[in-house]
Order: C-alpha cells, then sequence, then structure tokens
C-alpha cells in the first residue's frame, strides 16, 4: 500500500538527499571527467546483459562536447550480484575514458538510487537511462539544444525535460512496430517539428507529465527541490516532476529520442504496483487541484479521471478488474463504466494531440 496518507506535503522542498547517507557510494572503475558539460547517468540492476546496449548508446551520442558517464550499480552486497556488471565496466573503463562506475554498499532502492545519481553529477544536466534502454545518438546534442533555446527566453529555467520514447520488444534490439494510433502520434510530432512545449500545473492535474525515459535534468534544480520521495512509490517521479513545474519549469520534447526496456517491467507487473498506481493518481491530481483551488467536488472529478488515466496505463502491464481500488476510492459507480472508460481514454489522447499543437 502506499506510505503517503496525506498528500498536501507533496510540493515540500524538504531534501530526500539526506536518506541512505550511511550507504557510500564507490568509485569501482574509471576516472571522473573534469568539468563535464553534460552527463548520462544510467541506472542499473543486476541486468549487465541488457547494460552493454545502453553504454554503447551512450557511446555512440553525436555530441562533440564534453560528455561524461556515470554508472550507479544498486545492485547489492552481494559479489554474485554484481560480479558480471562489474567485469563489464572494467572492460568498457579501460577502453573509454569518459565512464565513470560507481556501486553502493547496500542496495538503496529505485528513487534513492535516482538521487544519488543527481548527487555524483558534475555537469549543470545529466540525462536519466535504464539499464535494460537505449539512446538514440542525437538525444544529448537534441536535448541540449532545445533546453538552451528555451531557457534563453524564459524566466524560470528548465528543471525537467521528457521526450517521446519508443517501447522495445521482448527480443535484444528490436522495437514494437506502429500501430494506426502511433502511426498517427508520429505523424503529430512531425508537424511539430522538433519545438519544446512548457508544460503546466493544469496539464499535471489531466496526468500530463514529462517523465519518461531519457529524462533530461536541471542538477542544480532538482537538488534545489530535494529530489525524489521514496515514499510516494510507484509514482514518485509524477510527484517530483509536478514539484519540479511548481519551483522551476518542465517541458516535453515531441521527438523520440529513446527507446524504454522491457526487462524492467518485472516490478510494473506486480499488481500491488498496479494499484498503487492508481491510486497515487486519484491523490496527486487531487492535492494539485487543491493547491489550484478547486472546489471539492471538481477535484474529486479530476481525480477520478486521473485514477482512470492511470487504471488505462498499468492496464498495458496488468489487464485485471481495477473496480475495487476505485471503490476504495470511494468514486463513483460511474468510472467502472467501460464505456465512460472508453471515452476518458479518447480524452488522454486528445489531450496529448492539444498539447502537440500547443505554441
Amino acid at each position: 500500500m502506499l506510505q503517503v496518507e496525506n498528500w498536501s506535503g507533496w510540493s515540500d522542498k524538504a531534501t530526500n538527499f539526506e536518506a541512505k547517507r550511511d550507504i557510500v557510494s564507490r568509485l569501482v572503475h574509471g576516472h571522473r571527467m573534469t568539468d563535464p558539460e553534460v552527463t548520462i547517468a544510467i541506472i542499473t540492476y543486476r541486468r549487465p546483459g541488457t547494460l552493454r546496449r545502453a553504454l554503447d548508446s551512450a557511446l555512440a551520442q553525436d555530441f562533440t562536447g564534453r560528455l561524461e558517464i556515470l554508472v550507479v550499480d544498486d545492485s547489492g552486497s552481494d559479489q554474485a550480484d554484481w560480479q558480471e556488471t562489474d567485469d563489464l565496466l572494467r572492460d568498457y573503463c579501460e577502453r573509454f575514458d569518459n565512464i565513470a562506475y560507481y556501486r553502493h554498499d547496500r542496495n538503496l532502492g529505485q528513487y534513492d538510487n535516482w538521487n544519488r545519481a543527481c548527487e555524483l553529477c558534475a555537469s549543470p544536466y545529466y540525462g536519466m537511462l535504464h539499464d535494460d534502454g537505449w539512446l538514440q545518438p542525437n538525444y544529448v546534442s537534441t536535448l541540449m539544444r532545445a533546453t538552451d533555446q528555451y531557457n534563453s527566453s524564459h524566466k524560470k529555467q528548465l528543471g525537467i525535460v521528457g521526450s517521446w520514447y519508443r517501447t522495445a520488444m521482448e527480443t535484444p534490439g528490436e522495437v514494437r512496430k506502429e500501430g494506426l494510433l502511433q502511426k498517427l502520434i508520429s505523424l503529430f510530432l512531425r508537424l511539430r517539428r522538433g519545438r519544446l512545449i512548457g508544460l503546466s500545473m493544469s496539464d499535471h492535474v489531466n496526468y500530463i507529465f514529462p517523465a519518461s525515459p531519457g529524462m533530461f535534468i536541471n542538477r542544480k534544480c532538482m537538488l534545489d527541490i530535494g529530489g525524489l520521495d521514496d515514499h510516494y512509490f510507484p509514482s514518485a517521479d509524477f510527484v517530483v516532476c509536478a514539484k519540479m513545474t511548481r519551483y522551476h519549469a518542465t517541458g516535453f520534447l515531441p521527438v523520440a529520442l529513446s527507446v524504454n526496456g522491457v526487462e524492467g517491467d518485472a516490478e510494473s507487473l506486480k499488481q500491488e504496483v498496479c494499484d498503487d498506481s492508481i491510486r497515487a493518481g486519484y491523490h496527486l491530481s487531487d492535492a494539485i487541484a487543491a493547491d489550484m483551488g478547486a472546489g471539492e467536488r471538481r477535484r474529486r472529478r479530476i481525480a477520478s479521471r486521473a485514477a482512470v488515466f492511470a487504471e488505462i496505463g498499468v492496464r498495458g502491464y496488468n489487464n485485471v478488474d481495477y473496480s475495487g481500488v476505485k471503490r476504495g476510492l470511494k468514486m463513483s459507480n460511474l468510472y467502472n463504466n467501460k464505456a465512460v472508460i472508453g471515452v476518458l481514454n479518447l480524452y488522454s489522447k486528445a489531450r496529448w494531440g492539444v498539447l502537440l499543437l500547443r505554441k
């Protein structure tokens, strides 16, 4: 079950970087780069088989500036769990001088590992890459250019930029073919011509966040808002995106720059994680709507709608009956109606379409 009962403190700036400070992160292989312009932080957990592909995609970037690659290993203290990763990184660090491999003395957990990666970065910006995904060669150069262009004309600096991504198939290296919906989305993306879209709190209450594989992050801004709070698992990434929008700025770049792997889906497939994702969608949207001054009835509608959006998302992992979860949230039975869920699904897609047309 969710660890947070009162979501009114979702936007607090209390630091989460001190959590598990007693767990030390040690530089095992490689050397740190002096004054890197940007970092690709690869988060890994016992997946040396897919990590090689992630590393190769980071090394294949067309960015010509000073790029550092950090591999942050949360495999734990048992040598059997990290030995293959250690062997792989020893080889890479001997061949490339811009890779550094860190391993924690003990397991930190997903979101604390993300925070530790932020602390270890030495550059103003860093991209987050999971060990089962990979990046397009123009990932860094495209996001650096888009971020610089936005920041030069806006008072608030971008703290997080999400970008479009495709999803891998279970066959290594292959990407799922586009269906009709994906083809329509690709058309919208081409029409947008790579122009960054600024996001607002109104987008977040409609369950639109820049939390995506390959998030591009302003390190100073992330430190300022306190990082990710593990208490909001499994939606701490959505919470931190909303917090970033509140204090700084966030955006979405409609360019496919990464591929989301499927190796990490085992955690997402867990029923309790799917259930909690729906609960978190409800509570976060309710809390944001409350901060925006919405009345109780409107808040309930917004939160219920967000819970259905979350349900539609988790059905891609675990397509079961979620009516019990929604009853636990005291949502109207209307939101268990298949036709209503279908309409809200179309509404969600339409919101993304409108977003792509935003100036």
